[in-house]
């Protein structure tokens, strides 16, 4: 099972710094835009991870009245050896930053390597159908225990300006990585180092 240790505050805003946090209805506005992951060994059954989160960037949206956030989450084992670190971006429709925004460069994960050159600029690189059933918004959230009801509360959805409740980005990334492992990589999810999607398309 996953169990989290005093993971109430790790988000929490510190007044004394001028931080306001956002908001039940702001925060409810968020959704996941972007995910990079980069892995140093797999995650193993009976493993107790420290998890350490940072905002290394915030800043107002390119269009409207809105905001991205970026999150890293490092996850180191009992000995202290990092297992695997993770970025997660959020884009909050709708909510406007105030003051300046920022980022750690530092703390930006690494560069992508180069992507081969295509024959075609709109030629995708491989294509292939992946299967999403209607209930598999309800089955991730209770299985990843991301309980943002977005992805299963119609009415939620609606009032946070979508079209209907949407499927989590980490599940379209993972139903994407899973299907590139059985393509590329025989099945084998420990060939995988990094994987990285940029601006998930909301999948009703």
């Amino acid at each position: 099972p996953i169990i989290w240790s005093r993971g109430g505050d790790m988000m929490k805003p510190n007044p004394a710094q001028g931080e306001r946090g956002l908001t039940n209805s702001e925060r409810s506005r968020g959704v996941h835009f972007a995910q990079d992951i980069v892995i140093h060994r797999p995650i193993c059954a009976g493993d107790t991870l420290k998890t350490t989160a940072q905002t290394v960037s915030v800043k107002a949206a390119a269009k409207g009245a809105s905001s991205v956030s970026t999150t890293r989450f490092d996850h180191h084992d009992h000995s202290g050896n990092l297992v695997c670190s993770t970025w997660n971006t959020s884009f909050y429709r709708g909510v406007p930053l105030e003051g300046d925004g920022g980022t750690l460069v530092e703390q930006l994960p690494p560069p992508l390597p180069l992507r081969p050159l295509l024959t075609s600029k709109n030629q995708p690189e491989l294509e292939l159908e992946i299967a999403v059933s209607a209930v598999d918004a309800h089955i991730y959230s209770e299985c990843s225990r991301i309980w943002n009801p977005i992805h299963t509360d119609r009415a939620a959805a609606l009032a946070a300006g979508l079209p209907a409740i949407i499927l989590h980005g980490t599940a379209v990334m993972a139903k994407a990585v899973s299907a590139i492992i059985r393509h590329y990589g025989h099945g084998d999810p420990t060939a995988v180092a990094r994987c990285g999607v940029g601006g998930f398309g909301v999948m009703v």
